[in-house]
């Protein structure tokens, strides 16, 4: 379990790799200058050649998390049970679609940034979205509390 939830959620992670992405588009948007003074991009590496990997590592961890869900009989990533795997993903995920404003309020400013994934590597597999909305119904509490 621990390893896959580093996969969505530690360094190098699905997190990890959208922010770095996010952080380029204020870096295009502000000027790499006027960007410097944000401490994330020195916590999370960030640099121009990080980008192109953060893109490729983003696909490969969706093309595996679509094949782990797909994989899985039970209806959860690891197990017969909810875990603290399925947690992590369930909100972890709003990086590559956020939920709708109704059921997870957030500042305009970070929707916007988390509508970045998608808005670069098109249309997210169903099956990774499909998973986060059954989970947060039968087990989290809507809307997310921001």
């Amino acid at each position: 379990m621990i390893g896959l939830i580093n996969e969505i959620a530690g360094e190098n992670s699905l997190i990890w790799q959208a922010r770095i992405l996010m952080l380029h588009e204020t870096v295009l948007v502000v000027g790499e200058e006027k960007a410097r003074h944000n401490p994330m991009l020195q916590d999370y590496l960030y640099d121009q050649a990080a980008v192109e990997p953060a893109r490729q590592r983003i696909l490969a961890l969706m093309d595996y998390l679509t094949k782990h869900i797909n994989k899985s009989e039970s209806g959860y990533l690891i197990g017969d049970n909810l875990t603290a795997a399925d947690i992590y993903y369930a909100y972890i995920s709003n990086v590559i679609r956020p939920q709708s404003h109704e059921l997870n309020p957030m500042p305009q400013g970070l929707r916007t940034s988390y509508e970045l994934v998608e808005k670069l590597f098109g249309k997210v597999p169903s099956v990774l979205i499909d998973f986060r909305d059954r989970i947060f119904e039968k087990h989290l509490e809507l809307p997310v509390n921001f």
